[in-house]
Formats: C-alpha cells, structure tokens, sequence
C-alpha cells in the first residue's frame, strides 16, 4: 500500500496504490514517475532522455538532445542584441533551427551600473551550457541511478547518492555553480557587488572530508617558496577539501606593527577553500569597559550606575562610589577596597577574618567555611564548599566535580612509550586523552576525558593536553603569577578582569607561563614566528577564562 512514489524503495513507484517496479523505455506510461530514471513520460511511452533531435516538439527539455527547448520545441538560441526593448521588456534571438524567436526576459542587472539587459543563450555560452549538459548526463550513470526515489527531479544527483559519495558532493556543488550563473547570467556578472551566496541563495559551503573531520593544518610562517604574500597580509589559508580532509595550510606573516593583531580565525579554514587575514588595531577596552566606582573615566556614560544618585559620575577622572561607614545596598555602591555589608560599605577582609562570600574578602582571598582564604593554598585533597565550589582555592587550580576536593590531573591508563621524552602524548583527532584526579569512587579511579587537539606547528600531528605531573615547576610559576595578579586595588566585582596591577613584563611572563602549561599541547614544537603571530590570541586575564582553562577537564 503507498499513497505517493516516495513511500516506494528504490526502483519503485506508486501505481495503483502499490509500489510496482519501474518501467524501461519504450513500454507503455502514464507518468513520469512510473519511467526508470534515464526516461520520461512523453506521449504515454517511457522516453529516453536527451534523444529528441532538435526542431522535435516536447513538453520537457530534458528530452532534447540539446537540453533546452523554447515554446515547446526543442532548440538553443543566441542573442541578436542585448538591449531591451523597453516598452515590452522583449529579448531577440536566433535559434538553431534557423528561425528567430522573440522572448520576455528583460531584466535589470546586479551591477555598479545597473542597466536592463537581455540574457544571453546557449549558443552564446556553448562551453558553459555544454558542460552544464555533460554534468548533468553524468548524474544518470546506472551507478548513480539505482539509489534514486522515482520522484526525486532528473537534472540533479540523487540525496542518496550525494550522501554516500564524497566525490559527487563536490560535482553537485560545481554544477549547481554553473547552472545558477547560466540562468542568471542576463542579472549577474562579474562586476556584481554581491556574492552568489547573497543574490541567488547559492550554497557555497564546500564538501567535508568523507569520516566528517580535518587532519590538522600545517602552519608555515613566511615562507615564499610555497606561496608569496602580499605586504598587507598576515595569514592566509588554503583548504584543497579532499576526501581525506588533509593538506589543510596556513602561511604566516609577521607584519603586524605594534597595537595591531593578526586577524586570524581558525574556524574560517574549514569553510572557505581560501582565507585571508589582514592586522587589525587591537581594540582599547577603556572606551567601552564598564567602569567601577574608583576607576578612571572619562565621561559619566563610562562609569556603572549604583543603587544611589551619587554613584556613577566621572568626577575628576574617577567614578564615583560611597565610602567606608556610608550607606549600600549592593557592592557596586562603595568605591574600591569596600564591600556592602547590605547596611553600610565596609573595609575588605583580611586573611582568615569570618566572611560570607569571596566579594567580603581582600581581592586574593577566597571564602571558604566562612574564613578568607588565599588563592592557590590549599594543598589536594581539601574539601570545598558543595554548594559553590571555588577551584582558585586549590593549590593547583583543578577540583574534583565528583568529591569536591582539590585535584590534581595526570595521564590514565597509557601503554608504555606512548609519552614522548617531553612528556606529551601524539594522538588522532576524535580520539579521547584519559586523566586521573587521583580519587575513587566504588572503588573506581575518577576518569576525566578531553579531546585531542590539533595545535599550531609546520606538522600535522596532534597532542593531548599536558598532564599536571609534566613540567612541575611552570606550573607552580604559573599559578603564583596568576595569584599575584588577584593581589591587586582594583574593585572587589572586578577582581578577576581588572588589569593594571601587573607590570608588562609579568604580562609577558604570564602569557608565556600559559604558552608552556595549559595551552603547552597547541604550541608544543611551534617555530617562533607562529608563536609571535598567534600565541596571544588565545589568552585572556579574565576569571571566567581562567577558571574554564584550569577546571574544563573537571
């Protein structure tokens, strides 16, 4: 029992409410539907495609030998001018059964010029129709056609064909390349501001490699034997979109000047076949930052607006707050070195001093159990607090989700030799790193997984995130360098994000310290030039950040 063709399996159609096999040429139709894919219905007999002479009269285009056919006849036709007849909007041509035809298809072009314009023919575009043509037998290949519904259109490969074949994926996007700027060649041009993607809704998304994932890309910083690049850009990106999803390659250039960075986004690499990257000026927070009470300002719209009018107001280049013993409602009421007590602003808190939350305590310190603690101090094992766990308390910065105690993060359950004499583990993209915290549960050992990474280098290969146990002592400069930068007089709210309380050379030294712990497996064997170009890219001195990079694995 079917209802339509669709319902049927491949070879099938719906006939007289059963899925009955499909007709060959020359037996008896009356639909399309019921002919094998390389026919049509015409004239109640299943009809080979493209075997209709030109001059012969059919309903369907597709039957001509030709491909086209205008007022039902089968024939191509050439422009005799490409203006328009402006009262009518007439178009002119000739044809190839040696007669002229008049046509209704004047429009207005998509150039900088716009003017009305005749599109052109097949005999005007033969190599273009004629690969259009021969692209599109190619989808009637026997191979091809046996994955087909019966309903699914003739001129096209079919979704189950397209889905299996990573080959015929990119066809199917070149032929509807083609086809989209045959049709439309009287409205686009090659001087049409807008892309195809914009003005004709074609999809130019590239065909992914077969098992859906890239090899890593190879990052090569100014070499010009490969590629030369021009002065202005900084990275430029070549994806070939092969099956296998590999020779993916950067090139870099360190050109940017001071207060520029190089505007490099990784994930353009797996949507365009190039990509290129020019310097930018980095962006100065101060004119959009919201301002805390204490903090420079330069006007009032700069400063965030507390529970009083009094608070808020650039004066004298500070935003305004309350003093200690003034009345608040929120922390965002008193000036810097204060919190809000709910009545009044009070003095920050000093170490082991009661509190109630961290915002209590001096910018260092944490709350824990209702005593201010500082940062990085407590040694593993230690409980947190259950309800709002803090990982910046833990000497190493990781917690255990599962027990809530300070951890710490190394390599489970890995063959021998695996681990390199540097302490990193190459491994595939999609597969899994598997670490230990170091606790049980049941008797079971506490897993935590995190993907492998492709990093950035001059080789393909992938690494796992370092292990706690590797490089001890960056670590414990990293983690100390981090907790003095809470040691700061910034607003207690922005104890996290503030940054003026480390000199340049700590930043320097903490993007560096970064480079060589958590984000050790991306630059791991990196040339200089690619570390210069994108290594600051990928940190932030903000607590959120922080706290994702530290505990993501937990």
């Amino acid at each position: 029992m079917c209802l339509t063709s669709q319902q049927c399996y491949f070879g099938f159609s719906c006939q007289n409410f059963t899925c009955q096999k499909l007709k060959k040429i020359g037996e008896y139709c009356t639909s399309s539907n019921h002919c094998e894919r390389n026919s049509l219905c015409f004239n109640n007999t299943c009809t080979k495609l493209f075997s209709l002479p030109i001059g012969n009269n059919t309903d369907n285009p597709l039957l001509c030998e030709n491909g086209r056919a205008y007022n039902n006849i089968c024939m191509n036709i050439g422009l005799i001018k490409s203006e328009c007849d402006d009262i009518k909007n007439n178009c002119f041509y000739t044809t190839s059964i040696n007669t002229s035809i008049i046509l209704e298809k004047c429009s207005c072009s998509l150039s900088k010029d716009p003017i009305k314009k005749c599109p052109k023919g097949e005999l005007d575009l033969i190599d273009l129709w004629n690969e259009i043509l021969k692209n599109i037998k190619e989808t009637l290949k026997p191979e091809y056609i046996k994955y087909c519904n019966s309903e699914e259109l003739r001129n096209n490969y079919c979704r189950e064909i397209l889905r299996q074949n990573w080959d015929i994926r990119k066809e199917y996007n070149k032929l509807k390349r083609n086809i989209i700027l045959f049709e439309n060649n009287g409205i686009y041009s090659d001087d049409t501001p807008c892309s195809l993607e914009t003005v004709l809704g074609y999809d130019s998304t590239p065909p992914y490699p077969k098992n859906k994932k890239f090899q890593c890309p190879i990052y090569l910083c100014n070499n010009p034997k490969e590629i030369l690049l021009d002065s202005k850009t900084c990275a430029y990106s070549i994806n070939p979109f092969n099956k296998e999803g590999n020779d993916i390659k950067v090139y870099l250039q360190n050109i940017c000047n001071k207060n520029y960075k190089c505007d490099y986004k990784q994930e353009q690499i797996t949507y365009n076949y190039t990509y290129n990257s020019t310097c930018i000026q980095n962006e100065n927070k101060d004119n959009f930052e919201i301002k805390y009470p204490g903090e420079e300002c330069n006007i009032h719209s700069q400063c965030i607006k507390g529970n009083f009018p009094d608070i808020g107001i650039c004066q004298q280049g500070i935003c305004s707050g309350r003093p200690s013993g003034a009345e608040c409602k929120e922390h965002i009421d008193c000036n810097k070195g204060l919190f809000c007590n709910g009545l009044y602003c009070q003095e920050q808190k000093s170490e082991n001093q009661f509190c109630l939350d961290y915002f209590e305590c001096k910018n260092y310190l944490g709350c824990l159990n209702n005593t201010c603690i500082p940062y990085f101090s407590l040694e593993n094992g230690t409980y947190l607090n259950k309800t709002n766990p803090d990982n910046l308390l833990c000497e190493t910065g990781l917690i255990n989700n599962e027990t809530n105690q300070c951890a710490s993060l190394n390599y489970y359950n890995v063959s021998e030799g695996r681990i390199n004499k540097d302490g990193f583990i190459e491994c595939s993209i999609g597969e899994i790193c598997n670490y230990t915290t170091g606790y049980y549960i049941n008797m079971k050992p506490v897993i935590v997984t995190q993907e492998c990474s492709c990093g950035f280098r001059n080789d393909d290969k992938a690494y796992c995130p370092i292990s706690r146990s590797v490089n001890k002592k960056m670590w414990k400069k990293y983690l100390k360098l981090l907790n003095k930068r809470y040691d700061n007089q910034c607003h207690t709210n922005k104890r996290f994000s503030c940054r003026d309380e480390l000199s340049q050379n700590d930043l320097n030294y903490l993007l560096y310290y970064e480079r060589e712990t958590i984000r050790a497996h991306l630059f791991y064997n990196s040339s200089n030039c690619i570390i210069e170009i994108l290594s600051c890219r990928f940190i932030s001195y903000n607590k959120f950040f922080i706290l994702l990079l530290l505990a993501i694995l937990l």
